[in-house]
Parts: structure tokens; C-alpha cells; sequence
């Protein structure tokens, strides 16, 4: 099991202002959960007791500052998998022939398996110490280092000349090339959830592997502050959610809660969604307070979206999604029949006309876009304007109708490509917080989400196109996630389940996730894709009612949300009776709010793994 004995909350203000000497700086062992007094201890021992002298492995292969923190965590994440074997990942290591060709170059082995390793930094700055006694310097007082990561050393000796803060900023200077690197806002900002979706499978050929199960082993974290879940607390105490995060206290994105890593990396996946709870929505709300001049234009360009017709008779049109929603509240008019609804998003009202039409006394919609007004004159001209009351604006500042405390039910569609696509659950998370009764109902009431192994590849397009060759669009392709119909004949397992979200309990931290899968192939093929979908239920029948749901798998009829497809790079041949196996996550993206960033990490049983991440914005 892959543990950690300290955590940020463990070390305080005096540990910072102790770390100006190297040896007060506790340091996990790589191998073990062991925690030596400094670096050069855990150094010293994986050389002695493993065989594994990393400073000589980075003088030997040139690495810079980046290269030693890749090589750092690519140990610390290998042996997180399971069944992980020391003297595998160290003859993985040994066997790199160059920087270049090593298993540790992908971008993922910059983001740090624990925070604030010392570890990280600690092995840069001896690989500049060998390098300068091999060109004949003393020690590190003796004169420049020669590296073209001079700069490196250079802050490590002002922070032991100037003592905990001068350490603090160049942590901080760290974090921001690291995050510049991996072209995010800032380390911290790096998805927990990724950090836990490394491959499953041992050192081999260079693949990216090292899956963590670790945050999966280990004790369940609490909620970071600052998070979204802050912002569902402060609509419990009928507080404005912005304006309680805006004007409390906000600790570092990195503060976790638990003393595992494990806990510590998921607590700041949770942290990451701060700030978007009370903001997201099909329509639900508007622009965000102290959104930069991007987020706004994003917001708007979002918003104006929904206030064009073709999407709204796109949805309209998508029969499964209308006629489910509209047969899960005919079905259940005993439920329904003198009840209050909210509609969150309602856009052209479909929704509350046919809450009206299974029985509702009152319908409250609200949306902020443009089509709220064609909605109202909608709901006059079907004569349901006594009964459905809608409104424009953002669920933050909406109060319910005067004699209205609470509602029964909420209704809303809010699912996107990948379910999570949008980010407009957490509004409706809001909403239930703040207006829904103790024993009110949510429709949906559930989802699913699930992953199925498959031989389609729309990508074969491009590798002969009017006698071209137009291979390296496929590439690109290769990044980002598709949404398309994909065929069920070219299914080769059963899909698997990956997420559950029960919408009455839901919090938004576990919007971003990482989960196992394990496919068993039915048929035999070239896997060249993961295909995933969602199942929407509306499981009434706890209230008396009547259950029904309706999927977007392939096996069942089209809808506009078609199916999210992840091209793999290294498509393997696989016989039926052959399992995949895995890690998936999602994590909304940083530079976009409403995106998700996708990683996939699989192994085959015949030997073949790689691990990517996709992009859907």
C-alpha cells in the first residue's frame, strides 16, 4: 500500500522555518513507508539498500530540473501500483539509455505524487552538485553552477542562507514552472484525480504506466476549503453562496485534510472545483463575480448559445431525451399533483409544461439565457401561465415566489457530452441545497456512467485522404475526446461501470473522480477505442411511484449526446477471453471552466499499456 506519514496540515509554520537545513526535512522513502530525517538520507538508502544511486542516474543522463522531478515521481508512482515490485521499476530506471528515451519523460511525472516533496528539489540540486565536482569544483560555495539550471541551485542556497521564507517563495517559483510546463494556472491547480490515473502496469518499453490505486486504498478524504461543497454549505445557512466563498478565509489551494497521500492529492481534486458550484448551468446562472474578462466572454459566448434555436430543436428533437423525461413525470402524476417544481435551466419551458401537465400546482423555471422570453410566450400561447412561472436571472440571486419556502421536486436536464461536460450539475447541487424539501425528489434521481472496449475508428479516415497521407491530424485527434455515434457491432466487451452519482447526495468534489475499470473482450479485434456513456434513471418507486430511465449506449437509439469516444495511440490486436484494465478520470478543465480533461491509463493481459489524456472543450 502506497502511504504517506505526513501531510501539509502536519507541517506547520515550524516546520517551514526548521527547513533551511536540509536534514529537517522529513523525506518518504521511495520504496517503503519509511520517513528519513532529510533527502540525502532516502538518497543514501536507495542507492544502499535498492541499487538505485539516482543522482548518479541523473549526472549520467544530463537531466535537468524537470528530468530529476520526473524521475522522482515516476518511482513514487510506480511503486504505488499494484503489486509493485522494487527490483522492476529500479532496472526500469537503469535500463534508460538517455533522458530522451526514458519512462519518466511523460508530462504527467511533473505533477508531484506528494506535496511539497523534498525529494524533488533535493535530487536537482545534487545532480548540480555532481556536476560541478566533476568539472572541478569544491562544493556548492565554490563558484557558479555550470547547468542551464543554474537558477535552480542558485534559490535552493538563498533559501538555506535565509531560512522558511525564502523557502516558501521558491516552492511557490517551483509550482509555477512546474505548472508552466504542463500549461495550467498553477501546480495546485494540476487535477487530483489525475495524479491518480497512471498506468497499471509494471516498467515496460518506455509506456507511461504506474497506476495509483492509492487515493482508492486510502482513507477518504474531506472536502479542501474553498471548495464548491463550501459554497453548498453556505446555501444550507441561506447565505449567498459566491459572496461566502468570496469573503472567508481561503487557505492554500494545497490545504488537505488526513494524513495520507492519497487523501492529500484528492482534497486538492476537490479544491480545484472551487468557485464553480454556484456558476455553472445549462442557463441556470449567469457570469460568475470576479471572473476575469476571458471567463466572462466565456459565459456569455456560453449563455448566448442557448438563446439560438437549433440547439434547443437539436434537444427537442432527441426523442429519447425529451419523451424520457416527459414519461418519467406522466408515469408518476401521484407524486407530482399539487407539488411545487423547479425547473433549473428550463429553456423553451418543455420541462415545466410537462411538470403542469402531470399534475404540478406551481412550476418556477429559471434560466438566464435570452430564450427565457420566446419560453414565457410559450407557456402563454399552451394557456399554462397561472400554473408555470418563469423567470430570467441566476440561481444565486433568485429567491422562490413570495408564500414559496421550499419545493417538492427539481427537475432538470443538465447532462452533457461525458455526463459531466458543462459543469451545470453542481448548479443544480446548489439548488437542492438551497430550495428543495426535506423529503423532496430529484429528477433524475441517478447516474451512471460506463466504458465498453471497442474496434471503431473514425480516425482511419485520415491516413489515406485523396492519396494523401494526413496522419498527423489523426495525432491531434488523439487529444481530444469525440463525440459520435459509434456502431454496436463494433463493440468488443460489455461496458463496465466507472461512476455512480446519486444526485440527493452528491457533493460537487466528486465531480472530478478517478475510477478502476476491467473489460473482458467478447469478441476479437484491434482495440482502437474506450466508448463511454450514461444511463439517467428516475427511481421513484421508494416514493411510491414508478421507476423509468432511459441510456445513450450504443445499443439503444441515438441522441444528441451521442457517445464519447477516446482514441487510443497504441491500439493493441486482443483476442476474446483478453482484459483490459485500468483507470478513468475526469476533472473539469483549468482554463475552461465547463470542460473536462480525461484521463485514461489501461494495461492489456497480454502486456501492452499507455496512459493519455483527452480534452473535451
Amino acid at each position: 500500500e502506497c502511504t504517506a506519514r505526513m501531510s501539509d496540515d502536519e507541517w506547520g509554520a515550524d516546520d517551514f522555518e526548521d527547513w533551511h537545513d536540509e536534514e529537517a526535512a522529513p523525506t518518504l522513502c521511495l520504496f517503503s513507508d519509511t520517513v528519513f530525517d532529510s533527502p540525502s538520507d532516502c538518497l543514501e538508502h536507495a542507492a544502499r539498500a535498492h541499487g538505485l544511486d539516482l543522482v548518479s542516474v541523473g549526472r549520467a543522463l544530463e537531466l535537468d530540473m524537470y528530468g530529476c522531478v520526473r524521475l522522482v515521481n515516476y518511482v513514487r508512482s510506480s511503486m504505488c501500483a499494484p503489486h509493485a515490485s522494487a527490483s522492476e521499476v529500479v532496472a526500469a530506471v537503469l535500463a534508460a539509455s538517455s533522458a530522451a528515451a526514458a519512462p519518466w519523460q511523460d508530462e504527467l511525472f511533473l505533477t508531484p505524487v506528494l506535496p511539497d516533496d523534498p525529494l524533488l528539489y533535493s535530487l536537482a540540486m545534487s545532480v548540480e552538485r555532481a556536476a560541478r565536482a566533476d568539472g572541478g569544483g569544491d562544493d556548492e560555495e565554490d563558484g557558479p553552477a555550470t547547468s542551464s539550471d543554474a537558477g535552480v541551485a542558485g534559490a535552493l542556497e538563498a533559501m538555506h542562507a535565509q531560512g522558511g521564507a525564502a523557502l516558501m517563495q521558491t516552492l511557490q517559483q517551483m509550482r509555477a514552472d512546474l505548472a508552466e510546463a504542463v500549461g495550467v494556472g498553477g501546480a495546485d491547480d494540476v487535477p487530483a484525480a489525475l495524479r491518480g490515473s497512471l498506468t497499471d502496469g509494471r516498467p515496460d518499453d518506455g509506456d507511461a504506466h504506474a497506476l495509483s490505486e492509492a487515493a482508492d486504498k486510502l482513507s477518504e478524504p474531506k472536502p479542501a476549503a474553498g471548495s464548491s461543497d463550501v459554497q453548498l454549505e453556505a446555501a444550507r445557512d441561506g447565505e449567498d453562496a459566491t459572496t461566502r466563498v468570496e469573503s472567508g478565509a481561503s487557505p492554500s489551494v494545497g490545504a488537505a485534510t488526513g494524513g495520507s497521500v492519497g487523501a492529500t492529492l484528492q482534497g486538492r481534486g476537490e479544491a480545484l472545483s472551487r468557485g464553480k458550484g454556484a456558476t455553472g448551468g445549462k442557463g441556470a446562472t449567469g457570469v460568475p463575480r470576479g471572473a476575469t474578462a476571458d471567463e466572462e466572454a466565456d459565459e456569455r459566448s456560453y449563455f448566448d448559445s442557448y438563446a439560438r434555436l437549433a440547439i434547443h430543436e437539436e434537444m427537442l428533437s432527441d426523442r429519447v431525451r425529451t419523451e424520457g423525461y416527459r414519461d418519467a413525470m406522466l408515469a408518476n402524476r401521484g407524486l407530482f399533483a399539487g407539488r411545487v417544481v423547479l425547473d433549473v435551466g428550463c429553456g423553451t419551458g418543455i420541462l415545466s409544461m410537462f411538470a403542469a401537465q402531470a399534475g404540478a400546482r406551481v412550476v418556477i423555471g429559471i434560466d438566464a439565457s435570452d430564450i427565457i422570453e420566446d419560453a414565457k410566450k410559450i407557456v402563454a400561447a399552451n394557456g399554462l401561465q397561472e400554473r408555470v412561472h418563469l423567470y430570467r436571472g441566476t440561481l444565486e440571486t433568485f429567491s422562490l415566489p413570495e408564500g414559496i419556502d421550499k419545493v417538492d421536486i427539481i427537475v432538470s436536464e443538465w447532462m452533457g457530452y461525458f455526463l459531466l461536460y458543462e459543469s451545470m450539475l453542481p448548479t443544480v447541487l446548489v439548488a437542492r441545497e438551497r430550495f428543495l424539501a426535506a423529503d423532496g425528489l430529484l429528477l433524475p434521481s441517478h447516474m451512471e456512467m460506463l466504458v465498453a472496449a471497442s474496434s471503431h475508428n473514425r480516425l482511419a479516415f485520415w491516413e489515406d485522404v485523396y492519396g494523401f497521407s494526413m496522419a498527423p491530424l489523426a495525432q491531434r485527434s488523439r487529444v481530444e475526446a469525440a463525440v459520435e455515434v459509434v456502431p454496436a457491432a463494433s463493440l468488443l466487451s460489455a461496458a463496465a461501470l466507472v461512476k455512480s452519482l446519486d444526485i440527493a447526495t452528491v457533493a460537487d468534489g466528486e465531480l472530478d473522480f478517478s475510477a478502476p475499470f476491467e473489460l473482458t473482450l467478447t469478441s476479437s479485434g484491434i482495440l482502437h477505442s474506450l466508448v463511454v456513456h450514461f444511463d439517467t434513471f428516475f427511481s421513484l418507486s421508494a416514493a411510491g411511484g414508478v421507476d423509468t430511465m432511459f441510456s445513450t449506449s450504443t445499443t439503444s437509439p441515438p441522441t444528441h449526446w451521442k457517445q464519447t469516444v477516446l482514441y487510443l495511440r497504441k491500439p493493441p490486436a486482443l483476442e476474446a477471453g483478453d482484459v483490459v484494465s485500468g483507470m478513468i478520470g475526469g476533472v473539469r478543465a483549468p482554463d475552461y471552466k465547463r470542460g473536462y480533461v480525461i484521463s485514461v491509463s489501461w494495461r492489456s493481459s497480454r502486456g501492452s499499456a499507455d496512459t493519455q489524456l483527452f480534452q473535451l472543450k
